[in-house]
């Protein structure tokens, strides 16, 4: 006897629909699996039949036949064990099949009976959704994750005997709806940025970054604030939208990522250590999955000590910061994972560290400062917004200034956001560091000053083309943080101040 049940399977971070097509005959008892299947799929044989046999139910002692249509996709993973174990069961008559090609099954059978999770449920859920499919039996594990997931049926189950009482509605299942928002997110395990004492230039350029999505770079020495800064950076962003959740979840899913602060909707912040691989920075390897860039999307990438990572692979950042993906070639297929980040980047002025220190003499000589400075190239500089250059602040019993807290500044970002969203509701982008510079005399008009201004930046500091352009977005989010419309020559004065801070290591101020 023929069944026919439907799974999906992984390809990047998207599903794809597979049938899986069980027939049982007489003749030699046997089990195969077919439809280029590796080996975590041939080893399903045993997983499915002791499961089988510890739920109560017979195995059939038939020849066996499993196909994975279409058998010209390359699949892995576990979770095709659930829908084998449950075309077996309808094969064999054990249960009844209900209606054709509206339900699929995505779990991993154990040896005890129980269904477990897998990795990468939700994007298989959304593509069996596309496909047409109506309910979906999954496990407990994978059920939260995937109620963002709306009007399609998602039915959790614990074990083999559990899923035949549900199939069968003998068992009562309970609502299910869409995942309801977090109404009150707590700050409080992030910090806040009234902890920072001392540094009031970096924390207005933390806020224009967030506001318009602009790279940034501090430089300091050691003990300044840099990492505090960064890791409290989640605090004045706005919330993920519903979009941004589900993309932000599918990459995680398929990584194997823990789901709970993007549940809440929190943006990602990931802080890779500078031993970090190419693989694990762009996404790769054996099993092509997600890098830290991916699982940065919509998010911030904090790279600490940037001049200690490998060059090579700061390089590979370069194409993801301008086109917001990452496109993974292999011999037989390319795979493209999104890579919409902000990147955030810290470093020392120089190896010791005290380069530009009131306090401290620097013990590098002008090489070993070069040699350091020069594992950033200047096309990596050139994609960077905002410098920072961070002093090391005079501890007080009272401070001399008053802190900003993090609500007020994310008050303000909130607010440029928001003029954003409305000023490029026609576009296909949605934020200033997005602007193209086609688009720069539409959305960054300026005046006979401001454009003289500019032209002297170019001309006297030697600021480059691409750095003008950037200069431009940076000045039209100080000005939507100013609820301005029209950008000022302030504006432009503070936005040049924050790119030509890097003048000082890599120009002609050293």
């Amino acid at each position: 006897m023929l069944t026919i049940v439907q799974t999906c399977t992984l390809i990047g971070i998207d599903g794809v629909v597979i049938r899986v097509e069980v027939n049982l005959s007489n003749g030699l008892p046997g089990f195969s699996i077919v439809g280029l299947a590796d080996p975590s799929i041939k080893e399903a044989k045993e997983r499915v039949r002791v499961c089988i046999q510890n739920s109560g139910f017979s195995f059939p002692v038939k020849k066996i036949v499993v196909n994975l249509a279409p058998a010209s996709i390359k699949k892995s993973g576990t979770h095709f064990d659930f829908s084998i174990a449950v075309g077996i069961l309808i094969a064999s008559e054990q249960i009844e099949k209900t209606t054709p090609r509206s339900e699929a099954f995505l779990a991993e059978c154990s040896l005890n009976g129980d269904i477990r999770g897998v990795i990468g449920c939700l994007p298989m859920v959304l593509a069996l959704k596309s496909a047409g499919v109506k309910r979906i039996f999954l496990s407990e594990e994978n059920w939260i994750e995937c109620l963002m997931v709306k009007e399609i049926e998602l039915i959790p189950v614990k074990d083999l005997t559990d899923f035949v009482a549900c199939y069968h509605n003998k068992k009562e299942t309970e609502p299910r709806s869409a995942l309801d928002k977090v109404d009150q997110i707590h700050y409080s395990v992030l910090g806040d940025f009234s902890d920072i004492q001392g540094q009031s230039e970096a924390v207005r350029a933390m806020q224009i970054a967030a506001a318009g999505r602009h790279n940034a770079l501090m430089i300091g020495g050691p003990g300044v604030g840099k990492t505090m800064i960064a890791k409290r950076m989640p605090t004045i962003m706005p919330l993920l939208t519903e979009e941004e959740q589900i993309a932000t979840m599918k990459i995680h899913s398929v990584a194997g990522m823990p789901l709970e602060t993007i549940i809440q909707g929190l943006p990602p912040v990931r802080m890779p250590h500078h031993t970090i691989t190419k693989a694990a920075l762009v996404g790769g390897g054996n099993r092509v999955l997600p890098g830290e860039i991916s699982l940065a999307h919509h998010g911030i990438l904090f790279l600490d000590e940037l001049p200690e990572f490998d060059r090579h692979t700061l390089e590979l950042l370069r194409e993801p910061i301008e086109e917001h993906r990452i496109r993974i070639a292999r011999s037989a297929h390319s795979i493209e994972f999104p890579s919409d980040f902000i990147l955030i980047a810290a470093m020392n002025p120089c190896p010791c560290g005290n380069y530009g220190s009131k306090y401290h003499p620097c013990t590098c000589s002008r090489r070993e400062r070069k040699r350091y400075l020069d594992h950033i190239s200047g096309p990596l500089r050139d994609r960077l917004d905002l410098f920072i250059e961070m002093e090391e602040p005079l501890y007080t019993y009272e401070p001399s200034q008053k802190t900003v807290t993090s609500q007020e500044l994310r008050a303000s970002v909130l607010l440029a956001r928001q003029h954003q969203t409305e000023r490029y509701q026609h576009e296909m982008f949605h934020s200033n560091a997005e602007l193209a510079g086609g688009e720069l005399s539409k959305y960054c008009q300026l005046s006979r000053d401001s454009k003289r201004l500019l032209q002297q930046a170019n001309r006297k500091l030697r600021i480059s083309l691409r750095s003008i352009v950037r200069i431009q977005r940076i000045a039209r989010t100080i000005a939507d943080l100013d609820q301005e419309d029209q950008i000022k020559e302030a504006h432009l004065l503070e936005a040049i101040h924050y790119k030509q801070n890097s003048s000082r290591y890599w120009g002609d101020g050293e």
